[in-house]
């Protein structure tokens, strides 16, 4: 679901961090709530008969790039999210973005700290507790490949 479609209590919406001020315009926002809110104590909950609009504009009023003309938000955004919450499963995540193993996408260590301050679960608990029986490519396998 995307990241701004979404209904929250706004207090604990600001209580568990909002969303990540370093992210740039949008992609990955979703994610690293989500993973945030599970892995933190909360829930994500699908009401069957809510309601959210979204009006999709004929152009964009702001820079689309993001910071500095950085044409991968999507990708640093991701990253963002990888190296904060996944812990070692963001090996997976290299597999497919290998090209940001090294890229710069800002400090961390404040989501970090927050991670710390909300003491929140492993990504190994989502795995085995919310997203549970989700294929890990790597685990349990004879083999795998592209």
């Amino acid at each position: 679901m995307a990241g701004g479609l979404l209904a929250a209590n706004r207090e604990y919406f600001f209580e568990i961090g909002g969303y990540d001020e370093e992210m740039d315009i949008w992609g990955g926002e979703n994610l690293e709530i989500s993973f945030r809110a599970w892995m933190c104590g909360g829930s994500i909950e699908f009401i069957p008969c809510s309601h959210v609009g979204h009006i999709f504009r004929a152009g964009h009023p702001y820079n689309m790039t993001g910071r500095n003309n950085n044409k991968d938000v999507h990708g640093t955004n991701s990253k963002r999210l990888a190296e904060v919450w996944m812990d070692d499963y963001k090996r997976l995540y290299y597999m497919h973005r290998e090209d940001l193993k090294t890229k710069d996408v800002g400090d961390l260590s404040s989501r970090k700290q927050l991670r710390e301050k909300l003491q929140c679960k492993s990504f190994k608990w989502f795995l085995d507790n919310v997203a549970k029986g989700k294929f890990v490519m790597d685990e349990d396998v004879i083999a795998y490949g592209a």
